[in-house]
């Protein structure tokens, strides 16, 4: 076909789909585009040597998007796009607990292969440096820019937003956070280098989310585990059991092979499984597993892991544990041993939710899914939900997801 009966022939059917109604949103996205753009195209030639293309690939992309309109299909959305009325962000220097209320916000495409993980409930315009969940509630820890003080907020379950301002001056040290019932429990990681102040435990009041009682303790916490009874501490060389009120000491095990000193093997990763306690112990890798009892803190079993190089972690639950890795998770069974393990490309976080594992993977394009993995290893769900932070808690079948600037509150699709 010559160039004059192609340009006719797209003019034709230009005509003829103009002469449909257009639906009201295609009109008012139309009148929000100005008249004159102000952004000049960069010169790749005479007007004469690309004009008839231009105006042809113009008019073909008119046709196909009013085509597309025409036809009814639903429009492209960001993954984390919000309804109007969003929550404000938490205050900088509240004098008393506030409350807010969210908004909902559409839920992603579902993926085409395997069925959905998560949909979208709500969002939250607040970051967190640390989150945990436990009876359908999200706690979080925002560090002031001062380094002086932190925001520390609740999501109840019908999605009012309390927050109060904590000043302390250890606040921008603060690296783990746990949740048991009516406490919270905030670890510190201390940098010698910037204070000579010790490492502490620190617990507070759920609903008030004031301080009610403090531990100095002889080193950085590498994590924290609670249960209804209990508070575990691990420190780089051994594991504590502490009163969850007092936080006076119940009892405490050194772990073998594990020192203080920088560069050499320690603790560096820990979690409250349910077969007991489990922490990963190495210089370079996590080279050994150890599972201990909760309540004495002796040595069950230790085994020596392979691709210690690789292991980032641990992620454990009331019915499941497994060992993380840049780009895999394995499960570990009642005796401490690892089996299956699964894919999962440029793993982000993980969170145990019962015998299934939420893993949280990159995908490219500045976009992340989120996979549902079962007790076989098994990938039984997958959801896109848009550039998270890395961050993810889990209770239930409720899960929060940082994005950005913002909190977003997702709910198992099969819980």
């Amino acid at each position: 076909m010559s160039d004059d009966r192609f340009e006719e022939a797209v003019r034709a059917a230009a005509r003829r789909i103009a002469a449909q109604p257009a639906p009201d949103s295609l009109r008012t996205r139309l009148a929000l585009i100005p008249t004159s753009h102000p952004h000049r195209a960069a010169r790749r030639g005479s007007f004469a040597d690309v004009g008839l293309g231009g105006a042809i690939a113009a008019a073909v992309l008119v046709i196909v998007i009013v085509a597309i309109v025409s036809a009814g299909l639903p429009p492209l959305r960001g993954p984390a796009a919000a309804a109007s009325g969003s929550p404000k962000p938490i205050p900088s220097t509240p004098a008393t607990p506030t409350e807010t209320t969210p908004s909902a916000i559409p839920s992603i495409s579902a993926n085409p292969v395997l069925p959905d993980s998560v949909k979208q409930v709500a969002v939250y315009d607040f970051e967190a440096e640390l989150m945990a969940a436990s009876e359908s509630r999200l706690f979080g820890v925002r560090v002031e820019s001062s380094g002086g003080s932190a925001v520390i907020f609740r999501i109840d379950p019908n999605g009012t937003v309390t927050n109060q301002l904590v000043q302390d001056p250890l606040a921008a040290y603060y690296s783990s956070l746990v949740v048991n019932g009516s406490s919270l429990y905030i670890g510190t990681s201390v940098i010698s280098r910037f204070t000579d102040q010790a490492d502490e435990i620190i617990r507070l009041d759920s609903a008030t989310l004031s301080v009610t009682a403090r531990k100095k303790l002889r080193g950085a916490v590498i994590g924290l585990a609670a249960d209804a009874d209990n508070v575990w501490v691990a420190l780089a060389d051994r594991v504590l059991r502490v009163d969850p009120n007092s936080l006076a000491i119940r009892s405490t095990t050194a772990i073998p092979g594990a020192s203080l000193t920088l560069g050499e093997p320690a603790v560096n990763s820990f979690a409250h499984g349910p077969d007991g306690l489990l922490l990963t112990v190495g210089a370079a890798g996590n080279d050994v597993l150890y599972r201990l009892d909760p309540t004495d803190l002796s040595i069950l079993g230790q085994t020596n892991l392979a691709d210690a190089d690789q292991v980032t972690g641990l992620v454990a639950g009331a019915e499941g544990a497994w060992l993380t890795a840049a780009d895999w998770v394995q499960t570990i069974d009642s005796s401490g041993h690892t089996v299956t393990r699964t894919a999962t490309p440029a793993l982000q976080a993980a969170a145990a939710d019962g015998q299934a594992l939420l893993a949280l993977v990159y995908q490219g394009s500045s976009s992340e899914v989120l996979l549902r993995i079962d007790e076989a290893g098994g990938v039984v769900g997958s959801t896109e939900v848009g550039d998270t932070g890395g961050r993810i808690a889990v209770d239930g079948d409720d899960v929060w997801l940082l994005n950005g600037p913002s909190v977003i509150h997702w709910k198992l699709v099969t819980p």
